[in-house]
């Protein structure tokens, strides 16, 4: 009887042993399915496209006709996706300007692709000035607008400038920003009794330049310090009187040119005025397209920051900086406004941990399924029998919980030139390297 018990334990314990190893291997089976459906739920709900390699021009498919925002990675790559967004925007016949800080890859880049369509003002080419192919009124209009935040110059100032072109147009010359900084205001009235005694005035258009000039005499001081600072801050790139082939952003749209002008510096903040209030008059005829490399969105320049921050149907703006955070002055509000107003956003490396997380933040969060797996076994042995008795829990929990798409530290070790794109109009995320 104790042969036949122990023998029919042996039985019962084998076969316990097998149920459980194939139990445990059917669990192991389960567990895998499990985490491969997990894996696969938290990649859809991630949104991250991943593509092996893009061109730069694939990369930017639609370059310039929608606001676009590069940050990161290094001065080259950024000037060979900028340069293909443009060649892509001169194919449409769509007017192109670029400001940019002193970045010669991005010149280089743009003439090998462009040739004789680009027109480059930079201190090798000094063949720039705001007023020389601009109407009376629009010359007016743009030095009040840049003058009045900066010096205080009031309204009646457009008198004695309207008096002040009056002047050079009968003298025989063309207003121009070295001509305004020469001004001898002190002698203009007697400037003018000059050219009505030599002929070159009427009496009646004479006095009625001196009437302007009296009307707006208390700017004088003024506008000459005006003058004289920006001329300060734009000289390199100005172009002598005797230059017949001077270009401004007028001038340059009109014959349908790719404009680059070098800033040299973003400290250049009365220049940059100029070239934006210059652009905003030739939107009043025209749809453009604006390129911004390396400039930095000083905290006084507000204008500046209206004219990147504010949409417009008139204008596009493709915005291309090594770091967008430190490039405005480390402002959220306007780092989220030009994120949000950019139909495509292209994110390179950061080494700022800083501006690494900024990023991430601004990429966003999904809700990640983890699961986790517990395990327990316990045995007891007793009477005759050739076999313990086991006792086995195991549990898989499953949690949810809000994780970034792109991590800090991942954007930080990012190669040069691996990207995350946001294309707004697909609301699609892609994620690849650039051949």
């Amino acid at each position: 009887m104790n042969l036949f018990i122990v023998i029919m334990r042996f039985f019962i314990g084998m076969c316990v042993a097998m149920w459980n190893g194939m139990m445990s291997i059917i669990n192991k089976l389960i567990e895998g399915h499990n985490k491969r459906v997990i894996e696969e739920n938290n990649r859809i709900s991630r949104g991250v496209i991943e593509d092996k390699s893009i061109s730069s021009a694939q990369a930017f498919d639609d370059g310039c006709t929608k606001n676009s925002l590069i940050s990161g990675s290094e001065e080259f790559i950024r000037a060979e996706l900028v340069s293909e967004a443009i060649k892509y925007a001169d194919t449409l016949r769509r007017p192109v300007i670029v400001i940019h800080e002193s970045n010669n890859e991005l010149e280089i880049s743009v003439q090998n692709s462009l040739g004789n369509t680009v027109t480059v003002i930079n201190s090798s080419n000094p063949c720039y000035d705001p007023f020389r192919n601009l109407t009376d009124d629009e010359i007016v209009k743009i030095i009040l607008e840049t003058s009045k935040k900066w010096y205080g110059v009031k309204d009646s100032a457009r008198y004695c400038i309207k008096g002040m072109i009056g002047c050079l147009r009968a003298a025989g010359r063309e207003p121009s920003l070295k001509s305004f900084a020469s001004c001898p205001y002190k002698e203009l009235y007697g400037k003018v009794d000059g050219l009505i005694s030599k002929g070159k005035l009427s009496s009646n258009t004479g006095e009625q330049i001196k009437s302007d000039l009296m009307k707006g005499q208390d700017e004088f001081s003024k506008l000459e310090g005006f003058f004289a600072d920006l001329l300060f801050q734009s000289e390199s790139i100005i172009a002598s009187n005797s230059n017949a082939l001077v270009y401004d952003v007028t001038r340059a749209v009109k014959e349908g040119k790719i404009l680059i002008i070098d800033i040299t510096s973003s400290l250049n903040t009365l220049l940059i005025d100029i070239i934006i209030n210059s652009i905003k008059i030739v939107m009043n005829h025209y749809n453009l397209t604006v390129v911004l490399d390396g400039i930095s969105v000083d905290t006084n320049n507000e204008n500046l920051r209206k004219f990147i921050c504010t949409n417009n149907k008139k204008c596009t703006i493709t915005y291309s900086t090594p770091d967008l955070y430190s490039a405005v002055c480390s402002d959220e509000k306007v780092f989220y406004t030009i994120i949000g107003n950019s139909e495509k956003n292209i994110i390179m490396q950061h080494l700022s941990a800083v501006s690494a997380d900024k990023w991430s933040k601004a990429i966003g969060y999904y809700d990640k399924t983890e699961s986790t797996y517990t395990y327990s076994k316990g045995k007891t042995k007793g009477g005759i029998s050739l076999f313990p008795s086991y006792n086995v829990n195991e549990a898989t929990n499953y949690s949810t919980k809000r994780e970034e798409i792109v991590k800090t530290d991942q954007i930080q070790r990012m190669q040069n030139n691996e990207v995350y794109i946001f294309d707004r109009s697909q609301n699609q995320l892609l994620h690849s390297y650039l051949l």
